[in-house]
């Protein structure tokens, strides 16, 4: 049986949700074939495991004392991973735990961003998630956008706003007039690499968008400003490779607000109406969030164009695992843009694949995606000892 390790936590401000997220995950692993490692990374950093972190109701408060961990990348040429358990002998070294794979649960920086994915690579361990290139690209959203553009997909005209470099979180008086010169409002202000919709505000002119910068750089150093697309809807499909070896699609989605027009923000995703629990429940995951899967307003010739576009990013930003695609829409011309890319999307985006023609499964999912992993680590030539003969210099 092939021992999986699953990450999550880490310092992204979501956090929260790559704990659900995993523990999902785990939840609906093949007992049969794998065993779980979970791996929880705290918000401060630290690499931690132990049979506590697989209890929803343990966070944040009552994980007790967890054992302190790190993953080796000693030696690449391993089959799998190991990790170091720190503090079970009393005297002497760690003890070393191997694993076969890992599931990298992270949504956000330092996590989904590419730098574990460009660790797991140096240690030569099999992992799903993207591979480095296409995770550090989605997660800047305006290099996606103009990656996006040379395919011939439609995006917003966009802009982003540097923060300033002595870390003030308000542009003065010229720096907001080269800012916004020439800009056309109302327009979107939102962090250029954070998900879940973290910091996204409406601006109606240049008072309104310094404002709404203050919250964007309390989390990242550069703002994206986009045109605000009127009559405004959403809609969102998965792709994944895992299944056969060629892009396939998810059922579509169509997120729900409030009110027609209104941002999705992270309460409306993830928190009742109260705002102090979390709708995610560990059985249902983001499909307890608020939207309309296969939606009846989406036709046939939209579901494909936005479809080819996800098929297409996916591929040539050279993408594995599961990625969701949403673009927006303007219902009143349904005119369609590109908006953003998740390489590890919430609950791996199980629900729609739910919903998908043939359906899938949450356990087929995590099956597939472990399967994959470990045949993409077999077919990379992590197995290679030695450099080719003609780019030999010293004698071996």
């Amino acid at each position: 049986m092939k021992k999986i390790a699953v990450l999550f936590g880490g310092r992204s401000q979501e956090h929260d949700v790559s704990v659900l997220t995993a523990l999902q995950f785990i939840q609906n692993m093949d007992t049969d074939k794998y065993t779980p490692l979970p791996i929880y990374v705290t918000e401060e950093g630290r690499w931690t495991t132990g049979d506590a972190l697989l209890k929803k109701e343990n966070y944040p408060q009552n994980l007790g004392k967890l054992t302190r961990c790190a993953a080796s990348a000693t030696n690449p040429l391993q089959e799998g991973g190991e990790l170091m358990l720190f503090g079970k002998k009393l005297f002497g070294g760690p003890v070393r735990q191997h694993f076969d794979a890992a599931v990298l649960a992270f949504h956000g920086p330092y996590g989904e961003d590419g730098c574990l994915a460009g660790f797991m690579e140096t240690a030569g361990i099999p992992y799903v998630g993207p591979r480095p290139m296409g995770a550090a690209l989605s997660m800047n959203k305006m290099a996606s956008k103009t990656f996006a553009r040379g395919l011939g997909i439609n995006v917003l005209d966009g802009r982003t706003i540097q923060r300033p470099a002595d870390g003030r979180q308000l542009l003065n008086k010229d720096e907001l007039k080269a800012a916004t010169k020439g800009l056309k409002y109302p327009v979107i202000v939102k962090p250029n690499h954070l998900g879940s919709s973290i910091g996204v505000s409406k601006a109606n002119n240049a008072e309104e968008l310094n404002a709404a910068l203050q919250p964007v750089f309390a989390h990242d150093d550069e703002a994206i400003i986009e045109p605000f697309v009127e009559n405004l809807v959403e809609y969102n499909v998965a792709v994944s490779t895992a299944f056969d070896g060629t892009p396939t699609c998810s059922a579509p989605e169509r997120p729900v607000s409030a009110e027609a027009d209104e941002l999705l923000d992270f309460s409306q995703k993830y928190l009742n109406h109260d705002g102090n629990d979390s709708k995610i429940q560990i059985g249902e995951g983001m499909a307890s969030a608020s939207r309309v899967i296969n939606p009846d307003d989406l036709k046939n010739k939209e579901r494909t164009q936005i479809e080819t576009w996800a098929k297409d990013l996916f591929t040539t930003m050279g993408l594995t695992g599961v990625t969701r695609f949403d673009f927006l829409c303007n219902n009143k011309t349904r005119k369609f843009w590109f908006n953003e890319a998740n390489t590890i999307p919430g609950s791996f985006s199980y629900f729609l694949w739910e919903h998908a023609t043939p359906k899938i499964l949450f356990p087929q999912l995590t099956t597939a995606l472990i399967e994959e992993a470990l045949k993409l680590h077999e077919d990379s030539g992590h197995s290679s000892k030695a450099p080719p003969k003609d780019a030999q210099i010293f004698k071996r």
